[in-house]
């Protein structure tokens, strides 16, 4: 990039060109209808937004690659939903009659592996958007929003009642944590989870199965156990970036996926604090967070393993922290007022009138001296300038008579001169002429008309 910056830039702006409308293009095939297994950039476009934050700085103001990248990372966590859509609704049936299509696109593989590609890609681009950020001790809102969410589908379920919550416990174990689901199974999970839906908002309801909740994050994570030979930071695997086309997880590995997502997020939350609590809104930004965190409860059923329990004590325990901080700093700053001191308002003094005075340029002046005084003034510099102007005249005259009486001078010169000359010229025509005549008129002094020989 140092040798040829202008055209690494205008190729890097192109790709990033494509990714957006490639964006743009499925997004707007799930609004027409169409089915769309994953909006979410491919694991290639990813890893190369995570290496255009190592060429490029992410701490300018703007810059021509990585403020578009940042706003394409932006728009997926904003705008792409999580799963495939358009692969059916569901239809207001009876629930003792629950037919195959509703079941259908939850036991398809192409299903689960969008579920697990679209959290672990949301995860991704949260955390590169926040690492982006740290340079530069800015926060971008759509992440945080990310992160929120991401982290309230590990909380239990604690507003349905006991046999819904079961049921949700039995379809997320079925639908995502089994490997070999028979049909009857299947479609007896699909109706107790729309009992659970049923019972939870009061209606059969309209929307896609997989929407309803993704309570099964939680319970794949609680469901996940690390080796005992690993330490602290290895106990928990990183995220596996498999795509939509991949083959499905096994359930030992979709538990340790979402125990992955949520390791992540405890991590992005981490990393961001500082950078909430230098803002005027730290309250507000840091409110959810600290509600959200009080919803996991990581150590009721089901519970979480022991580094995943550990991660949450420590972001939870420095969000409540710089939270309390945060307030603290609030309450000692003075409140918002209009006017911090009353205006000052303008002396009222009775007016000083002079009968006998012209105010005309003078009306600033205070009394008749003032006026007086500005007047004398007024007319010394009048005099000042009437005497320059006489001097300058007197100066210029003077000048034009040394000049004219040179002329004069100069042009008697001259006549006498020419006349001199007319004579001087008129004398020696006549000479010539007598000469030229001859006959004696002139003699001697070398004026004959026959040569004489040279006198050797």
């Amino acid at each position: 990039t140092e040798d040829m910056s202008g055209v690494a830039a205008a190729r890097w702006i192109s790709r990033l060109l494509r990714a957006h409308r490639r964006v743009e293009k499925l997004l707007k095939d799930a609004r027409d209808g169409l089915t769309v297994l994953s909006a979410w950039p491919t694991p290639g476009r990813l890893l190369l937004l995570q290496l255009a934050a190592r060429i490029w700085p992410t701490s300018d103001r703007r810059h021509p690659v990585t403020t578009p990248a940042a706003i394409l990372l932006g728009q997926c966590l904003a705008e792409i939903p999580v799963g495939p859509s358009n692969l059916g609704n569901f239809p207001h049936v009876d629930l003792g009659n629950c037919p195959d299509e509703i079941c259908r696109p939850l036991t398809e593989a192409a299903f689960r592996g969008s579920v697990e590609w679209d959290l672990t890609a949301g995860a991704f681009c949260a955390s590169l958007t926040v690492d982006w950020g740290l340079q530069a001790m800015r926060f971008h809102p759509e992440a945080l929003a990310y992160l929120r969410g991401l982290l309230t589908h590990f909380s239990r379920p604690r507003d349905l009642p006991t046999a819904p919550a079961r049921a949700v416990a039995k379809v997320a174990r079925v639908l995502h944590m089994d490997d070999d689901v028979s049909a009857d199974d299947m479609k007896s999970a699909a109706v107790q989870l729309v009992r659970a839906a049923q019972a939870r908002l009061g209606r059969v309801p309209s929307r896609p199965l997989y929407t309803l909740h993704l309570f099964w994050l939680r319970h794949a994570a609680a469901a996940f156990r690390p080796d005992d030979d690993d330490d602290e930071d290895g106990a928990i695997p990183p995220l596996r970036m498999c795509s939509v086309s991949s083959d499905k997880l096994d359930a030992e590995s979709r538990c340790a996926q979402a125990a992955a997502l949520l390791a992540s997020t405890y991590r992005s939350i981490l990393k961001v604090l500082p950078v909430l609590s230098q803002s005027a809104a730290a309250v507000e930004l840091l409110g959810p967070f600290d509600s959200a965190l009080a919803h996991v409860r990581p150590d009721e059923d089901p519970a979480l393993c022991t580094p995943l329990q550990e991660l949450h004590v420590k972001a939870h325990e420095a969000v409540r922290a710089a939270l309390e901080n945060a307030k603290l700093l609030r309450s000692r700053k003075p409140p918002l007022r209009w006017q911090i001191k009353p205006l000052a308002m303008v002396q009222s003094v009775a007016p000083r009138m002079e009968e006998t005075a012209t105010l005309r340029k003078d009306k600033s002046a205070r009394d008749r001296e003032e006026i007086e005084r500005r007047q004398l003034k007024r007319q010394i510099a009048r005099e000042k300038r009437g005497a320059k102007r006489e001097l300058r005249r007197d100066a210029e005259f003077l000048a034009r008579e040394r000049q004219r009486e040179e002329e004069e001078r100069r042009n008697e010169q001259r006549a006498q001169l020419r006349k001199n000359m007319a004579w001087l010229q008129e004398q020696q025509a006549t000479v010539n002429l007598q000469v030229k005549k001859g006959a004696g008129l002139l003699k001697g002094g070398g004026s004959g008309v026959k040569k004489r020989p040279r006198v050797k």
